[in-house]
């Protein structure tokens, strides 16, 4: 297996990360402590590697929500499969997984181990990094939560090459979210992957710096600030009004954030917490590959559930600011402010031409 070494000072989280192979994915599983935990469309997809473990599975239909009643039955199901303390549970899927398996662990028995095996680029790289695990309540989105740490995630990129083409490039949205915040290279290097991407023949090189490189950029985050008390918001960048276009209008999750990172960039734009030129690069880049046609969003019915959003404290929130591309800080913004872009009609963008993007 090849770890991923993490350049940090701060040694908080003990999370260790892989690629790995098929082979050495079965091995993994072969533990008979191991109980593992499998969304039904990727163990159908790839049964070369579940075939053989059919006593250990716990299935989740893929059409299952998040939610407390998908809660009970993970855990009616680990009964029964006699699941005890010292066991440990593996999440084998996506997001959604990760999230259901990290908090089932964090309380089954009062806590127990847990490793992923992400399916998806929005696991890889977002969903199964940082020991957030949160169901949705009701209308809200990850109001209940827990922080329950993985001790491994396993990436396995032939995961990625069953992926219908939308759920790729939702989790090429979170990679373009953390460049945005902290790597202008990264930026690059998406914009060249993008620029040449086909589903049917993914650049497993270049795909596989792209994903350290996210990866690395999360983990130095929550390293210094585990539990979100200050830097960690910064990765909420277009998350707050992101939340509200996916539940409110089914959006998959990384469209739905950089919509959210365009609407929060024109916030900032109209505080005068960052430039128009910064506006006009984040709404470019991410209208060439990831945004919808906006204008059958009705922003004040969103905005309105903005007070719900566990980031808020109090009348404020924390919102994520680009000074430039690559490079970000946080601002303390009044609720009340979002309503600001409710009236607010996009600038219209200057004629720029296309960067040039080469190797």
């Amino acid at each position: 297996m090849k770890e991923i070494k993490l350049s940090t000072h701060h040694h908080h989280i003990k999370t260790k990360v892989y690629f790995v192979t098929d082979s050495e994915l079965i091995d993994i599983f072969s533990d008979m402590q191991y109980t593992i935990i499998v969304d039904r469309t990727v163990m159908e997809l790839h049964p070369s590697i579940f075939a053989q473990f059919a006593d250990r599975l716990v299935v989740i239909e893929p059409e299952h929500k998040k939610d407390i009643r998908m809660f009970t039955e993970v855990c009616e199901q680990l009964i029964s499969h006699k699941v005890k303390k010292n066991f440990h549970l593996i999440g084998v899927g996506g997001g959604l997984i990760s999230d259901l398996v990290g908090f089932v662990a964090s309380v089954y028995m009062r806590g127990v181990s847990v490793s992923f095996v992400p399916t998806t680029v929005l696991g890889m790289v977002d969903a199964s990094i940082g020991g957030k695990n949160a169901l949705n309540f009701g209308t809200i989105k990850n109001i209940v939560g827990t922080i329950h740490h993985p001790e491994n995630v396993y990436l396995h990129l032939n995961f990625l090459k069953t992926l219908p083409h939308s759920e790729f490039m939702s989790g090429m949205a979170e990679v373009a979210k953390t460049a945005f915040l902290f790597d202008y290279e990264l930026v690059h290097d998406t914009l060249l992957f993008l620029n040449k991407f086909n589903i049917n023949a993914i650049n497993i090189m270049k795909l596989t710096t792209i994903i350290t490189e996210s990866i690395t950029h999360k983990m130095a985050i929550v390293n210094n600030d585990v539990y979100d008390n200050s830097e960690r918001n910064l990765l909420n960048f277009g998350h707050t009004i992101g939340h509200l276009l996916e539940l409110e209008y089914g959006l998959m999750h990384g469209f739905a954030v950089a919509q959210g990172m365009v609407l929060e960039t024109q916030l900032a734009m109209i505080l005068e917490l960052t430039d128009g030129s910064v506006y006009n690069r984040v709404r470019r880049i991410l209208g060439k590959y990831f945004l919808t046609d906006m204008q059958d969003f009705d922003l004040k019915k969103i905005i309105d559930k903005i007070v719900y959003d566990k980031k808020a404290n109090g009348d404020t929130i924390l919102l994520p600011v680009i000074d430039d591309i690559g490079s970000s800080h946080l601002y303390e913004v009044k609720l009340v402010e979002f309503y600001r872009l409710i009236n607010a009609r996009p600038p219209k963008l200057p004629p720029e031409p296309e960067p040039e993007l080469t190797d």
